[in-house]
């Protein structure tokens, strides 16, 4: 509801009038972040003592990979040594249009071997992307959607992972990638800087100049890198499936299920 541009028109209308009537039903409502609860608060005008907080975990795929796996994905998906690695869609709310061309602009600052792979499903580009203004940029390898099993291998070769959304609720991402040591830079912006912590390189997502520095900066400082794999796994450590189940069940509980 905050963002119906980023929808089709239907769609946003018809959360529009499901979600109020809804809230008005429910005993309490579950959330992934503290940004997506005030977020319904404020949109929904729901009291926030009714919303509970409980962060999405991470599947056992993504975890740090020995160096044989990686190179198995690495030479399987046809992909250089060095990449940046960008997951995005069509969804304009996933900014793709605007990466690339920071990462246009970006090249002559970069190492002549890195390149930028992009993963995910561009398929809708003709209806809610922004394609027509993606330049023809050097060293950039679209290769479409990556299934789980290959993610984290993929991920874990990454020299950086890239995910500067204009807008999500969590960003779960960003802790896969965490969770395979890479490190990440994503958006001062929404929930992924929540989620991130002090763990990531943030940047303005509305800025091509500032995502492109940031770019820069990752692929050229390897004790940045190293900082923030380590930072980013150890946080990474905190979201847990297991952990969401007990806190959903606390929930449950509290509303007088017996499990």
């Amino acid at each position: 509801m905050d963002v119906p541009e980023f929808f089709s028109g239907s769609f946003a209308a018809f959360y529009k009038t499901l979600m109020p009537a809804l809230v008005k039903r429910v005993a309490r409502i579950v959330t992934v972040s503290e940004f997506s609860r005030q977020r319904i608060a404020a949109t929904l005008g729901v009291d926030e003592s009714r919303i509970d907080v409980i962060p999405n975990g991470v599947s056992d795929h993504f975890r740090p990979y020995p160096d044989c796996e990686v190179t198995a994905t690495r030479v399987s998906l046809g992909l250089p040594k060095r990449y940046l690695l960008l997951q995005a869609t069509a969804d304009k709310r996933k900014n793709l249009a605007r990466t690339l061309r920071a990462w246009a602009h970006a090249q002559d600052q970069l190492p002549d071997d890195v390149w930028l792979v992009v993963s995910g499903n561009l398929g809708r580009a003709h209806v809610f992307g922004d394609m027509e203004s993606i330049p023809d940029a050097p060293r950039t390898k679209l290769i479409g959607y990556v299934d789980e099993a290959h993610m984290g291998p993929l991920l874990a070769g990454a020299e950086a992972f890239l995910f500067p959304s204009l807008y999500e609720g969590f960003g779960l991402p960003i802790i896969e990638a965490m969770s395979c040591n890479t490190p990440v830079l994503t958006a001062a912006a929404t929930a992924t800087q929540e989620i991130a912590g002090d763990a990531a390189l943030l940047v303005d997502p509305n800025s091509e100049a500032a995502i492109a520095k940031g770019m820069i900066e990752i692929a050229n400082n390897a004790e940045l890198r190293a900082r923030l794999s380590k930072q980013g796994l150890e946080r990474a450590r905190t979201y847990s499936w297991d952990k969401a189940a007990q806190q959903y069940r606390a929930v449950f509980r509290s509303l007088g299920a017996d499990i």
